[in-house]
């Protein structure tokens, strides 16, 4: 608003120097008067001067017998009310001059200000993104850490379930290999939460030294009934029938072959995540024991559990 009015000024006074300039040179045609005319209307032609030929007193010009004269400018004949109203003319014009420079200057610093305002905004602009970049990343870094402590605590509360494999009682060999040994595959729960059991299972395997690659367990089928769980801390034993045969514990004393058990245990956490462990666990018998299977690394695992696609 502030600059549509100083506009408005300004060329309501350059109206005003246009008028007082053109009343000016009016009064300066009135002051010269008309214009002399080689001809004068009604009258004949007017005489050429002579030429050079025709008076030779003209290259005697500027001599002693022909000297040069310089007229004087007449005074002027102005009364003294057309020289009061010339200087009032004057002096409105310096007026309206002095004026115009005035708005001039203060539209041009108007400008100025204008520019520093645009400048200024635009730096706190982009300070602001700058600090909106910074609120971002510290918002991200926020959800990151919230996650990382969700996953944290996830981690550290929910159930962990571990397998051990012992023999119940005396391995019972026979001729035709039809006596049953009993063993255990006894699953223990490492977590601080229960683990709720979906399905487990062992079985096990006479295999050459070197096969134990041989040995892939399935899928743990759903053999139990939902709502038996593994309380933090406690163990739930699995049976697995092993039956051995006299050849076999022959061959074990010289280590011919190896006996392994091996199975898998799935089950949830409170968190409602799956998750299944595998093992593997080869009987020693010198030591009458059964061990971790150190070079079975495919087969001992735990894991967040995958759902096969149908």
């Amino acid at each position: 608003m502030i600059r549509l009015r100083l506009s408005f000024a300004l060329i309501l006074l350059v109206l005003a120097l246009g008028l007082s300039s053109a009343s000016h040179a009016e009064n300066q045609k009135e002051l010269q008067g008309p214009t002399p005319s080689t001809r004068v209307s009604g009258k004949p032609e007017q005489k050429q001067p002579a030429t050079a030929k025709e008076n030779p007193q003209e290259y005697e010009r500027g001599t002693e017998n022909n000297p040069f004269v310089i007229k004087g400018v007449p005074p002027s004949t102005k009364t003294p009310q057309e020289a009061e109203e010339d200087r009032r003319e004057r002096d409105k014009k310096a007026t309206f001059d002095e004026i115009l420079t005035f708005y001039t200057g203060w539209q041009a610093a108007f400008a100025g200000m204008m520019f520093i305002t645009a400048f200024i905004q635009v730096i706190l602009f982009v300070w602001q993104l700058s600090i909106m970049n910074q609120t971002l990343n510290t918002s991200k870094l926020s959800a990151d850490a919230a996650a990382d402590t969700a996953s944290y605590l996830v981690n550290s509360e929910r159930a962990y379930v571990f397998a051990k494999v012992k023999f119940a009682e005396a391995i019972f060999p026979t001729h035709e290999g039809n006596g049953r040994t009993l063993a255990h595959a006894i699953f223990v729960n490492h977590g601080k939460t229960p683990a709720i059991i979906i399905g487990m299972s062992g079985v096990p395997y006479f295999i050459e030294p070197n096969e134990i690659s041989a040995i892939q367990v399935r899928d743990t089928p759903v053999i139990f009934p939902a709502g038996l769980v593994i309380a933090s801390g406690n163990t739930y034993k699995f049976k697995i029938d092993v039956f051995v045969s006299h050849k076999q514990l022959a061959m074990l004393k010289e280590r011919s072959i190896r006996l392994c058990c091996s199975g898998q245990i799935r089950y949830k956490d409170i968190f409602k995540k799956e998750w299944v462990t595998g093992y593997c666990w080869e009987y020693i018998l010198r030591e009458n024991r059964f061990t971790f299977c150190t070079d079975a690394t495919h087969l001992n695992y735990c894991r967040e559990y995958e759902h096969q696609n149908a």
